[in-house]
């Protein structure tokens, strides 16, 4: 599993997914640790192919709108929305399953 928590440069989630300046990459082992972490910055123009290109699975963000995360959805990432705070905190509460979606 690779999680992706759209977020500012200080690695805080972000109110608004439109806001994204960059994507902090987890990457996640078999039995669900967090196994390593990569700052993407975001393109702009194509996030949803971006983060497919990264063989993202699930997208944590605050708010999104639908044609947005349908766009996700396509590409088979699954959206979670919801999230605020640190993004590694975030992380580590949608594994727990403290944030819906997983």
């Amino acid at each position: 599993m690779r999680i992706a928590v759209a977020c500012n440069e200080a690695m805080e989630v972000l109110e608004s997914f439109a806001q994204t300046s960059e994507f902090a990459v987890f990457e996640i082992s078999d039995d669900e640790r967090l196994n390593g972490l990569r700052m993407v910055p975001s393109n702009g123009d194509d996030p949803a192919g971006q983060l497919a290109g990264e063989e993202v699975t699930h997208l944590l963000c605050g708010s999104i709108e639908a044609q947005t995360s349908a766009s996700f959805a396509a590409r088979g990432i699954e959206v979670v929305p919801g999230s605020s705070g640190d993004a590694i905190e975030a992380a580590g509460a949608f594994l727990m399953g403290r944030i819906p979606g997983k």
